[in-house]
């Protein structure tokens, strides 16, 4: 969460910005920005969005070093206070910082002994004043022996008003440094901020800082020792980061879902890929572990489903903060494989160590290859769903199973020594999007406008979408959307049910049909108000009176859920807009959960 940028050189305010909105995607409950002015530090905060802070610069062009920040609030309340940047009470010393400082309250009652004054409810604002009142000499010194003394997570960006550097430190929150094209040098928790604007960047690993000046960029571990680093090439994002004709970005990444299939399918059929799953031998495992949080959890669930089908070990999924504190039975013949969007997914990286410290191969299934955990796991499959900026994750979701289902196939060819396809499903999977149709959905908004809340009942893999259809709609509708297995109805959450409620029921699996139709009449005859999700049209039309219908054409069972989440990511996304709430920017959330 929350987003920070550095930057040294021309036009600095506007450079500061514009990065800035390229990172509102990590918070947006406030915003500031710190610039070196005359040998002083000049600081402007807001409370709420990038755009309040933007109106209120007066200055965009000065030669200069700054540093800002969008905030997604961990302590204290949203306001112009608790904003960043927060300053030493000499004011002499400025940072930002991503993360959480555990032993803040310990450090905190220290400084004030020693006559500190505190001016928000911060955890941050003991870094400035740590620095302050550090005894060493130089500036390097007292910035890494501060940052010594933190406990938790940070990446922190710090101005000194007496230089024209930034000072950097990193430990659990991605930091990244670049000198641009221009020349001049920039830092940002994500590299987007360097799109276009450079050919390379730096990552800081946890436990090293750096220093930045306008030509030179100079690297430390916690020892003050000076390290070297190697650059890695910036790679080439496939998708467009402006809106074009779309009103927002959720809306512009479910219409990219069926762009993203064929890139996955393409770039999977590669020789260097091909390789990698082919030499990822299951027979050497007893068992695997699935593990994500939110949507990527999801998306573990559904790759157990995908996975169990076909493999004699077994398969189960975990959310990852559960994963991280309950006895886990992992050794080296274990497969453990993680799931996250952005790779930095704060339990699902501490998830992903203890596997590693306990013996097992693990698998990381990602959007970011550049992440801490691409570069920490055995085995990394990118899902090539380009950058998602909106919060609730749509064709990153979608692509996530897409990797299980290619997955899937591999070891299916392995045990059962079968060729090993998939490129034509996902290629026909990609076409079948593209002519879909959902201005049909417009009724519903209509109809569910007004609703607090919304039931979902499913049986396997159907289950599974329900829940996710729930989190989509709770994220960016605030509707208390809940889902329960069906053959669950009869136990305790049928007492719900009344004339009043609606249920979706999401029916895409022949085998499970009539046992779901079955739980779809004991709700009707309590009064719920049916829609079923199907694409069995007669069948069920035959069986079912009274009843609403969200047809879904017909697909390979093991993608349906594919099929079937889409309409809800349309529904969700346009019930947003009807609320005049803004779906990339739901309230208290963030995208990139990089703190427990």
């Amino acid at each position: 969460m929350c987003g920070i940028v550095g930057f040294i050189g021309n036009n600095c305010e506007q450079n500061l910005i514009d990065a800035l909105y390229k990172l509102e995607y990590r918070g947006y409950d406030s915003a500031g920005i710190s610039v070196i002015k005359d040998g002083k530090i000049d600081t402007i905060k807001t409370a709420g969005e990038i755009k309040n802070l933007d109106e209120m610069l007066t200055t965009r062009n000065s030669n200069t070093a700054g540093i800002a920040h969008t905030r997604w609030a961990t302590h204290g309340a949203s306001n112009v206070f608790n904003a960043h940047p927060h300053n030493s009470c000499n004011n002499k010393i400025s940072i930002v910082h991503n993360g959480i400082i555990e032993n803040y309250i310990e450090l905190k009652q220290d400084l004030i002994k020693k006559g500190v004054v505190f001016y928000s409810e911060t955890d941050s604002e003991v870094i400035p004043n740590l620095i302050y009142k550090s005894n060493n000499k130089s500036f390097i010194k007292k910035f890494i022996s501060a940052c010594n003394l933190l406990n938790g997570s940070y990446a922190i960006a710090c101005l000194n008003s007496t230089e024209k550097k930034l000072y950097l430190a990193k430990n659990k929150s991605p930091l990244y440094i670049s000198k641009l094209n221009t020349g001049e040098m920039m830092c940002a928790s994500d590299i987007i901020c360097f799109e276009s604007k450079a050919v390379d960047y730096y990552t800081l690993e946890d436990g090293e800082f750096a220093v930045i000046s306008k030509d030179n960029i100079r690297f430390y571990n916690s020892s003050f020792k000076i390290i070297k680093k190697q650059s890695s090439k910036l790679g080439k994002f496939d998708f467009s980061f402006e809106l074009g004709n779309f009103s927002h970005y959720m809306e512009k990444e479910i219409c990219e879902i069926p762009k993203c299939i064929d890139n996955l399918a393409r770039i999977y059929s590669s020789k260097n890929l091909t390789e990698i799953l082919i030499n990822l031998n299951i027979n050497s495992f007893n068992k695997i572990k699935i593990i994500g949080c939110g949507t990527a959890y999801h998306a573990s669930c559904m790759g157990e489903k995908l996975l169990q089908d076909v493999l004699k070990v077994d398969v189960s999924s975990f959310v990852a903060s559960e994963f991280r504190y309950s006895k886990q039975l992992i050794d080296n013949s274990t497969l453990c494989i993680f799931v996250s969007q952005s790779g930095e997914t704060a339990d699902t990286l501490e998830a992903l160590k203890l596997a590693i410290e306990l013996g097992a191969t693990t698998l990381v299934i990602t959007n970011t290859m550049h992440s801490t955990m691409a570069k920490l796991a055995h085995v990394v499959l990118p899902t090539c769903a380009g950058v998602e900026k909106s919060v609730a994750s749509t064709k990153a979701y979608v692509c996530q199973i897409c990797v299980f289902y290619i997955l899937k196939r591999c070891f299916d060819s392995q045990i059962n020594k079968k060729c090993f396809d998939f490129y034509e499903n996902l290629e026909n999977l990609s076409v079948l999007l593209k002519n879909q149709k959902y201005d049909y959905l417009d009724s519903f908004v209509k109809l569910l406008s007004d609703e607090n809340e919304l039931y979902f009942i499913g049986r396997d893999k159907d289950l599974i979408s329900s829940n996710e259809a729930c989190l989509k709609l709770k994220e960016v509708t605030y509707i208390n959307a809940n889902a329960y297995p069906a053959g669950e109805l009869k136990h305790g959450f049928l007492a719900l049910i009344n004339q009043s409620s609606y249920m979706f029921v999401i029916a895409t699996e022949h085998h499970l049909l009539e046992k779901t139709l079955n739980a779809l009449k004991e709700a009707s005859s309590r009064g719920a108000n049916i829609i079923l999700v199907t694409q069995f049209k007669n069948e069920a039309s035959s069986m079912c009176e009274n009843v609403k219908f969200i047809y879904l054409p017909c697909f390979d069972e093991d993608l349906m859920s594919i099929v079937s989440i889409i309409p809800f990511q349309f529904l969700s996304y346009k019930l947003s807009v009807s609320k005049n709430i803004n779906p990339d920017k739901p309230r208290n959330l963030a995208k990139s959960v990089t703190v427990e």
